[in-house]
């Protein structure tokens, strides 16, 4: 692998998993915010629970799926 590529994953999964977390907790609660007094989940660690999966699971299919995957199908 190149560094141009592990970059490239850095920064998507980076991306991704900022908005997942924004997308999927921070935002729903600040809509929302009587929703979150039934869960009683502090919403830190719910943001982190949702940026780290995102993030890994974001990194390995950027590292996995090929570079030209528009032209590869």
């Amino acid at each position: 692998m190149t560094k141009k590529r592990l970059e490239k994953a850095l920064i998507a999964a980076l991306t991704f998993g900022a908005g997942s977390a924004v997308g999927g907790c921070i935002l729903p609660r600040c809509v929302l915010p009587g929703a979150s007094e039934e869960t009683k989940v502090h919403i830190w660690r719910d943001t982190a629970i949702h940026f780290s999966v995102a993030f890994l699971l974001s990194f390995v299919a950027s590292l996995v799926m090929p570079d030209d995957w528009k032209k590869a199908k």
